[in-house]
């Protein structure tokens, strides 16, 4: 039989580890959302390059604009702009060979 100290205490730890879960997780769904700001940033400016730089990292401007103007305002760009990047590396690889 477990003195009442016992029984309190295992309930602390159990509300310790749950309160642990729940802030671990909300610091993932922050950086998250950290990176995904951080990736529009880097997207915005790529939308200032001119088009011969945009062409040197294998992207277009209608790329840039599609990857910051799909979906919700908290999708990631970079997934599309890589998406394309590849993409268009792997057509004018076929059409060189």
């Amino acid at each position: 039989m477990r003195t009442t100290f016992e029984m309190t205490h295992r309930t602390f730890a159990d509300v310790g580890m749950a309160f642990g879960a729940i802030l671990r997780k909300y610091a993932q769904q922050v950086k998250a959302v950290v990176r995904i700001w951080s990736n529009r940033q880097a997207a915005m400016r790529l939308a200032e390059m001119d088009d011969y730089l945009l062409n040197d990292l294998g992207l277009t401007r209608s790329d840039v604009k599609h990857a910051l103007g799909s979906g919700a305002y908290m999708a990631d760009p970079s997934i599309t702009l890589a998406r394309h990047a590849k993409a268009r590396r792997s057509g004018s690889e076929l059409s060189l060979g």
